[in-house]
């Protein structure tokens, strides 16, 4: 538990008052927030709760303790209150003091230095970055004391308790898709063994992270993942860290299946860009050359109105949000968002665009296109919440639904929205009408669904078979294993 020396209580040297603080501990990345004495009219320590934080990413922390493995550095950042001083007129002026630090460690039988170096400061920020000595071998103690010491002040900040943690989370698969088809996806559902964990995400050999939700209890996620078209190879790793600076990987076996599609033809419309043949905003499927686009781990689902016929955002910035921490089940029914219409452009054609039968780019088609009549009602199926809905570039006006456990859907080239950002769907309403807004040749729905940014195939996710087979079996598959341990 953290405590802190008495002495503290009574801050003042050189005609200084008094000084509070704030600390924060960064531990291999992990952020440790806690909070030294205060002065009158602050936060008392016993006031806030400590926290761990990765990437701008909160979690919970037990108990203001440090878990260590003397490996990788920790990095102390005080927030400083301004000092007091009494100047030679008598008057008192406020000013942020430069400090100097030391950090000792306190084990039973031996106490020492730790190397300890200040990396920056600033008015009322020091980052203090604190190591193990390499020519030291590890105390012998379980638990120890880190006391930091204001060398300037002359007193001891805090005294924290560390716990050594050497052990590597331990990670197994309890059940999961056998396949996964190009362009298309699968579900992993694991246990990570650890009292520690602070962070947990599968990532893919392009670098794209998934966020997993808690199943059923602590220690087991479900993650459903996304096989990016453009890429030939689909491989993926569960990554497990905890508090301690300790990391695992466990390699999550997939059969990889290839997708079959055909070439398509596209005469574009006039424009500016192609003088009498073309489209000013981003074609169908943007954004896939950019590479992964991964949550920044700080902010939250944006939920935007735009009525702008210029206006155009990245869809896959749209829906590379983590799904909420617990999963609560598994309820979707296949989406047929036109009922019984006809498809008229498959997911994964790799189309042509032509100008005036020039060839003008490549792309490929990242959604199915389905028309049935002119402004036909689109038809959603499943519970959601609208995050987007107005105007979007080539996909013109359009709703992006969020389904949960990072599945979005995208119901592009609409003539009318019925629906705004925040919005509850319950399933069976008619959200809007098909049209050729945006960059259309005519009257259709273009629908494209997403896992945390990645496009994936619908026509997986309009099949009840495919459904069964690669999510609902799993799951099931799952709670039976967990149900005899």
């Amino acid at each position: 538990m953290l405590s802190l020396d008495n002495s503290n209580k009574k801050r003042g040297v050189s005609g200084m008052k008094k000084a509070g603080f704030s600390l924060l501990v960064l531990i291999g990345g992990l952020l440790l927030s806690s909070c030294g004495n205060s002065v009158a009219g602050a936060i008392k320590p016993q006031d806030l709760t400590a926290y761990l934080e990765t990437e701008g990413k909160v979690l919970p922390l037990k108990g203001q303790v440090i878990d260590w493995n003397l490996k990788v550095p920790l990095t102390f950042t005080l927030m400083r209150d301004p000092i007091e001083a009494v100047t030679n007129k008598n008057s008192i002026k406020k000013k942020f003091l430069k400090e100097d630090f030391s950090v000792q460690l306190i084990a039973s039988g031996e106490s020492f230095m730790l190397n300890s170096k200040v990396v920056k400061q600033e008015d009322g920020k020091v980052s203090l970055k604190v190591e193990y000595p390499d020519n030291y071998v590890p105390v012998k103690d379980d638990n120890f004391y880190i006391q930091i010491k204001s060398e300037t002040l002359n007193k001891n900040i805090a005294k924290y308790t560390v716990i050594q943690d050497y052990r590597n989370p331990v990670i197994s698969v309890v059940a999961q898709s056998d396949t996964i088809n190009r362009g298309g996806s699968a579900v992993v559902i694991f246990e990570v063994g650890d009292e520690n964990i602070s962070d947990v995400y599968i990532v893919d050999n392009r670098g794209k992270i998934f966020y997993p939700q808690v199943f059923q209890k602590e220690g087991y996620y479900i993650c459903l993942i996304g096989w990016d078209l453009t890429w030939s190879e689909f491989k993926a790793w569960i990554v497990a860290n905890d508090a301690g600076g300790n990391s695992s990987t466990n390699r999550v076996h997939f059969e990889n299946q290839p997708l079959l599609s055909a070439t398509g033809k596209v005469d574009l419309k006039p424009s500016k860009q192609y003088g009498t043949g073309g489209v000013d905003a981003v074609y169908e499927g943007e954004g896939y050359k950019k590479g992964p686009v991964n949550w920044d781990g700080k902010q939250d689902q944006k939920l935007i109105d735009n009525k702008e016929s210029e206006g155009q955002f990245s869809v896959m910035g749209l829906t590379c949000y983590p799904p909420e921490k617990n999963f609560k089940g598994f309820n979707l029914m296949p989406f047929a968002p036109l009922g019984d219409c006809r498809m008229t452009s498959d997911y994964g054609q790799f189309r042509n665009y032509y100008s005036q039968g020039k060839l003008v780019k490549q792309s490929y088609h990242m959604g199915i296109d389905l028309t049935y009549y002119v402004n036909c009602p689109i038809i959603n199926t499943n519970y959601g919440t609208v995050v987007y809905s107005g105007y979007n570039g080539g996909f013109g006006n359009c709703l992006i639904v969020d389904y949960g456990m990072g599945l979005y859907g995208l119901y592009g080239h609409c003539s009318k929205l019925y629906y705004e950002a925040g919005d509850k769907l319950k399933g069976g309403e008619i959200i809007a009408k098909t049209g050729q807004s945006g960059m259309a040749t005519g009257d259709h729905l273009h629908f494209s669904l997403f896992v945390q940014g990645t496009y994936i195939n619908p026509n997986e996710w309009m099949d009840q078979a495919w459904m069964n087979k690669n999510v609902a079996a799993v799951i099931e598959k799952a709670e039976r294993i967990m149900n005899l341990r």
